[in-house]
Formats: structure tokens, sequence, C-alpha cells
């Protein structure tokens, strides 16, 4: 059902309009009779509506070119009913366009067709610095503040000037820069108004920014990861030194990890060597003369074992005091802002 066009003649209105509640009703100002088996179409609305030609850009519904469309403003008094509208231009069919329930003072942006005369080219660039760090509790705080750019070349080949309106996507998590204002602002984006004279090209850029956080567990984490962060100049010198005394005491626990399990493990193979040596004696007989070298060479095995158990535990106390200094450090650390 068309309720009107944006352009050219239609018949005289023939209804009024007025509110029931909630609801809504057009009255017929003058009895009509129909004959049996007849119908007919009665024009409802027959007033200037207002409307502006705009071209419409939004990358995800053409990458390239604008759309043709219309910010049409219902200017009667009237609620105008959902359905199509034809577009005219200059008194020459445009395109045909959908359109909701207006009420009143209702502003919709409508489109009908491919602006062929317009082109874009979209680009985008993002940054990334950090704003703030600081230590609590052995944990890494990091504040980064993330920047978005979104650049839209845009080309008017045409020979008339163009206003386009750019939809950009709306993201409530970011904080929109530039420009200061919008025209309009959706669930899902942002429009904005922007002026290209005939036969001339421009650039028009949205900047957006995000503020993140980002927690490190100085503990466990590598050291190379948070020690990335003291050579980044927004960092004060108190959590860089703070940051470089943890991650040497990590190094010194590694260390001693390391040489710990070197020790479990060089025991360990001694231990499978024993039993092999005491299988192989079973075999041949402590008696034997293979058997005498045997029973050496396991006692010999005996006296190593016991030293390297004597080694083994100086190694897990050194251990355990390396891993209770890292410990007592990063307890209550609080550094930086």
């Amino acid at each position: 059902q068309s309720w009107g066009t944006l352009a050219g003649k239609s018949a005289a209105a023939v209804a009024s309009t007025g509110s029931i509640g909630e609801l809504f009703r057009f009255a017929i100002q003058h009895p009509v009779t129909l004959q049996r088996r007849r119908s007919a179409m009665l024009p409802i609305v027959n007033s200037a509506v207002k409307a502006e030609k705009v071209s419409i850009y939004n990358q995800l519904v053409q990458a390239k070119h604008p759309l043709n469309g219309v910010y049409l403003t219902n200017s009667t008094n009237m609620k105008l009913m959902a359905g199509p509208i034809t577009v005219f231009d200059a008194a020459t069919y445009a395109g045909d366009a959908q359109i909701g329930h207006l009420s009143p003072g209702d502003k919709r942006l409508l489109s009908y067709a491919i602006d062929l005369a317009v082109t874009v080219d979209p680009s985008s660039r993002n940054a990334r610095k950090i704003t703030a760090a600081k230590i609590v509790n052995g944990v890494l705080h990091v504040t980064h503040l993330n920047t978005y750019t979104q650049d839209y070349a845009i080309k008017n080949s045409a020979e008339a000037d163009r206003v386009m309106i750019v939809e950009h996507p709306f993201n409530p998590n970011l904080k929109l820069l530039e420009p200061e204002a919008y025209e309009e602002k959706t669930a899902e984006v942002y429009r904005f108004r922007v002026p290209i004279k005939a036969r001339q090209s421009g650039k028009f850029t949205v900047r957006q920014e995000q503020t993140t956080l980002q927690t490190v567990a100085i503990l466990n984490t590598n050291p190379n990861t948070y020690l990335a962060y003291t050579k980044h100049g927004e960092i004060s010198e108190a959590v860089k030194n703070a940051l470089a005394k943890a991650a040497a005491l990590k190094a010194d626990l590694t260390d001693r990890q390391n040489k710990l399990r070197q020790l479990q493990n060089q025991k360990s193979t001694m231990e499978k060597g024993q039993s092999r040596i005491r299988d192989n004696i079973k075999a041949v007989g402590v008696d034997s003369e293979f058997g005498k070298r045997l029973v050496e060479k396991l006692n010999t095995q005996e006296t190593q074992l016991e030293e390297l158990d004597k080694q083994i535990n100086t190694a897990q106390g050194e251990v355990n005091a390396a891993d209770k200094a890292l410990n007592d450090y990063l307890k209550g650390l609080n550094v930086g802002a």
C-alpha cells in the first residue's frame, strides 16, 4: 500500500485522522458509494512532506559506491502507515523504497538506488599505547589506550554537489573523538553529514578510542613477558625497577630448579643402572669373576648415590629459599600510580 510520493501530482485527500487511545484511525470525510463487485483506491494524504536528497554510504552495504537516498521527515499532522514509497527526482522516476510507520515529526533515512557518480575508498589504521602501569600484590596492571581510525576517501564525479551521509559502525565500548558531532545515532551506526562539492574529492575521518586493562600475574609468568614493558617510556621507573628485580629473583629460582632437576635425573638414571646390575649378578652368580666386578661397581654407585642425596637435599633447600624470596618480594608489593 502506497501512501504517497515525494514529488509529482496525486489525488486530493479524502480522509482525516484521529487518535483512539494508543491507536490511530483514518476517517473518510465524505461517504463513498461503491457498486457491487467494484473497488476504489482512496488517497488519504495529499500534503507536502519534507525531504532532502542525500547519498548514503555504508561500507558493509556497498564498499565502493554510496546509495541514493532521502532524509524524509513527516511534516504532516498524520501518522503515515508502513508501505512502499515511489521516489521521483525532478519529475523523473528514481526508484522505490520501503518505510515503517511514521509518526508526525519522525525522521527516516531511505535508500533507493546506487549512486554511481560517487566513489568511496575506505581504509583503517589502529594504534596502541600504554598510559599507566602499576603492581598490586604481585600482579602487574597495564592500562592501554587503543585508537581506531577509519578514513573515507570520497570522490564526487557528478556535476552537482552531494550531501553524503556516512554510516559508521557504532560500538558502545568505543569513545568517539573525531568528528565531535554526528547527524544521528542508531543502535547499529553513527550517521555523519559530509558535503562534497561537484567534481571534487575529499577525505572524511572517524577516530575512536578505547581504554583496556591487562593484568599479568608476575609469579606465574615468563619474565620475558613482563620485562618487555620496561622498554616503554610511559611506565614509571619504580615499576620498571620492580619488574627487573622480580625477573632477577625468578631467574635465580629457575636456575636452582634446573640444577635440582638435573641431580634428580642423574639419580634416577643411576638407580635404573643398579637394577640392571642386580639382575646380571643374579644371572652370573656373586662368586663369579664377572659377578665380583659387578658387586664392586654396585658398591661404588651406592657411595655416589649417597653423595647425590646430599646434593639433592642441598639443592632442594636452595630452591625453597629462592621461591620464598620471590614470594616474599611480590607479596604486598604495591608500586606505581
